[in-house]
């Protein structure tokens, strides 16, 4: 399967199949599908606008990095969720002396819904009208 031609909202859909499994090891599955389902869309998303990333940090420091320090509030406030929602999914992968339970996986799937419904919106608020 071509990357581009993977529909990243599954990953959604299958963190919240996870989160109503209920176990530690679910949460923690859920949160990093929540993550991706919304990383790769923003990750296209600043690709799309300013090119490839040039810096030797990780591309998900830089798609985050990118809107947080824009100056439009609505940009700048999806890097705060996408740095917010980044630090849940290291927590849950690879601090496993943390305890990570539903509040955490309800937390991640409510920043991963505002990012792609806000990445959505602004594509389509790029895409030339149709007039």
């Amino acid at each position: 399967m071509v990357a581009s031609s993977f529909n990243w909202s599954d990953f959604l859909e299958l963190a919240k199949q996870l989160q109503r499994a209920g176990s530690e090891s679910s949460y923690r599955t859920a949160i990093s599908r929540a993550y991706y389902a919304a990383f790769h869309p923003a990750r296209a998303y600043v690709l799309t606008r300013h090119g490839q990333f040039l810096e030797k940090r990780s591309e998900h420091d830089q798609t985050w990095g990118r809107f947080a320090r824009s100056n439009d509030a609505e940009e700048s406030q999806l890097g705060q969720w996408g740095n917010d929602l980044k630090r849940l999914r290291v927590n849950a992968d690879y601090h496993l002396n943390r305890a990570t339970g539903s509040r955490e996986v309800l937390t991640t799937l409510n920043y991963a819904n505002k990012i792609i419904q806000q990445i959505e919106k602004f594509r389509s608020n790029a895409e030339p009208s149709a007039e």
